[in-house]
């Protein structure tokens, strides 16, 4: 170990180890919603009407029943509620895709699900949203009755504005290929150091935090990234927390932050690695239209047709809180 000066990492995440969990990175996670709920004027979520369809409710039994969750229609609560958002890949194949909600299985996920059935990333997904003691929680593959095509049609109409109502949206970014939001792990990138010769007090920090644009670029380039409805999901959604092997990313639309503390910008988007923000004057709206609509059309499972003119809508409700009329032909 060696003493580091912390004056030069006042503003960093620091840990106590180099093993991250939960309790050592929850602090910093509190905050950035914190901050972003009380202080950021434009990241207020706007006011729901009415609460998804269906909602997972991850504490059924109350706060020390943790090992199920349990589909609920939401009519039958009494008021709009507080949840969290998935973004995740499926994977490749049927066999390999996460637990699905069928008209079979419908019955049965509403009396409840056993945790330690759900995949890693639906895991994490529970606990992360547990952590900020919010009840409830939408994932797709779960709240919709995937082989009801009625029901398909019908939430995937409202999913924009599930997205823009939630409280965050957690974002597995290499679901597929690392299982999990990345909330337990050994971080062998950190290096360990004591805070003084007086308190002696164990840190973990990074050494590299000069090397801001490829750790920046990280998420742009991250296996769910290349598809099209997630740059939706994350454009439309209040407030993003990205959660990738070496740490996680912060964003709403007044910070992208790094979990290190290494990077931090009031106008970078990680999401299309180019969007500058906050969106001032009229030229900058159209300029974040016409870039949205390239990052969008270059992703994979994009259907030009249907996906365009539904994203095009998106964004334009989206464009008209901010006062600016767009269409597809900007």
């Amino acid at each position: 170990m060696s003493n580091i000066c912390l004056d030069n990492i006042k503003s960093r995440a620091i840990w106590s180890s180099r093993n991250l969990n939960l309790q050592n990175r929850r602090p910093l996670l509190e905050k950035w919603v914190t901050d972003c709920v009380t202080l950021h004027q434009g990241c207020k979520s706007s006011i729901a009407l009415e609460n998804p369809t269906r909602l997972l409710d991850i504490c059924p039994g109350g706060a020390d029943a943790v090992d199920t969750v349990r589909l609920i229609d939401s009519k039958f609560l009494h008021e709009i509620v507080r949840y969290t958002t998935l973004s995740h890949r499926w994977g490749s194949s049927q066999s390999e895709g996460p637990l699905r909600t069928m008209k079979a299985t419908e019955k049965a996920h509403h009396a409840g699900i056993l945790v330690q059935k759900l995949s890693k990333t639906f895991q994490d997904a529970v606990q992360l949203t547990r952590a900020f003691s919010i009840r409830y929680l939408w994932i797709d593959s779960l709240c919709i009755i995937q082989d009801d095509p009625e029901d398909w049609e019908n939430e995937a109409a409202k999913m924009a504005v599930y997205y823009e109502n939630s409280h965050l949206c957690i974002s597995a970014e290499n679901s597929d290929l690392n299982p999990g939001c990345a909330i337990d792990r050994f971080n062998d990138e950190l290096l360990m150091g004591l805070t003084s010769a007086e308190h002696r007090n164990p840190i973990a920090i990074r050494t590299d935090a000069g090397n801001y644009t490829p750790r920046s670029a990280r998420v742009y380039q991250s296996a769910l990234q290349r598809r099209g409805w997630i740059l939706q999901e994350a454009f439309l959604s209040p407030r993003v927390v990205h959660c990738l092997p070496d740490q996680w990313y912060w964003q709403c639309s007044r910070l992208a932050q790094l979990e290190d503390g290494s990077f931090e910008s009031e106008t970078f988007d990680f999401v299309t690695s180019s969007l500058n923000r906050p969106l001032v004057v009229k030229s900058d709206r159209i300029r974040m239209w016409h870039e949205l609509a390239t990052a969008y059309s270059s992703r994979e499972n994009c259907r030009i047709c249907r996906d365009h003119e539904v994203f095009s809508a998106k964004v334009s409700r989206r464009a008209y809180a901010w006062d600016l009329e767009v269409n597809s032909g900007v």
